[in-house]
């Protein structure tokens, strides 16, 4: 099955369709193809440090279409775990960046600082400013048996001046911290393929993935069942993953 003829498109950001703030080459050009074409698609994305609302303003600045309804994150995603699987008005300890926390707090969850409250759970993200005391405190708590919840497992971030830490490299330090794994919510989990699929109103099958990681956005779509594109322009891994097709940046597949 071809892009084109797919009833509906995941479509990582970071690496793939942007770097930072920056389109890839092609890669506007390709999503208002994807528009002509009335394709259903979501910006997909590991990412928690936006909300979908900053997503989106940041990819109209760079000449993308679009609306929020196309955006899903991994801290949308997460806020909906927490909502079903731990409590209607969950409270957490939150590593991670605005984007994360007014997420959060949108859906009516309590975020609470330092160690003296209780915590339904702990949620660890991408935090550029992330210090050893914040470190310390969800430390705390997961030693004192909060769920332990990671946003996503990305080692890296590529952005325009190369590739950062991403929110797994703060997350494997947690881990080793603790002696304990966290539940992932985003990519390579295949439950952020089906239900970003759910939101699109198409089965896994029927879906194509395209995106820039080997061990995130292509091996939770494997998983899934969903049809892969890995691109070659974000990070660069050594993992070969098993996709339907590979090409070196998105504007290839407008050839």
């Amino acid at each position: 099955m071809g892009w084109r003829h797919a009833k509906g498109l995941l479509l990582d950001l970071d690496g793939t369709l942007i770097k930072g703030s920056s389109p890839i080459n092609g890669a506007v050009e390709f999503m208002w193809e994807v528009e002509k074409l009335h394709i259903p698609y979501l910006y997909w994305t590991n990412n928690s440090t936006r909300t979908p609302d900053m997503v989106i303003q940041l990819l109209h600045e760079q000449g993308f279409p679009g609306d929020v309804n196309h955006v899903y994150t991994s801290g949308t995603a997460t806020a909906e775990w927490l909502i079903e699987h731990v409590s209607k008005t969950p409270t957490v300890y939150v590593i991670g960046e605005i984007g994360l926390k007014q997420v959060l707090q949108q859906a009516g969850i309590h975020i609470v600082e330092g160690t003296s409250d209780y915590v339904d759970a702990v949620v660890s993200g991408l935090d550029r400013q992330v210090d050893y005391l914040q470190l310390s405190n969800a430390m705390t708590h997961v030693i004192r048996g909060a769920v332990f919840i990671g946003t996503n497992s990305d080692h890296a971030l590529p952005t325009e001046s190369g590739v950062l830490p991403g929110a797994g490299a703060i997350l494997a330090f947690l881990e080793r911290a603790t002696k304990s794994s966290a539940y992932i919510i985003g990519k390579p989990n295949p439950a952020f393929v089906v239900s970003a699929c759910d939101r699109l109103g198409a089965l896994p099958a029927d879906v194509v993935v395209i995106g820039d990681n080997p061990e995130t956005d292509i091996a939770s779509a494997v998983l899934a069942g969903a049809q892969t594109i890995w691109v070659k322009s974000g990070i660069q891994s050594t993992v070969t993953a098993t996709a339907d097709q590979k090409i070196a940046s998105i504007g290839d597949l407008l050839i």
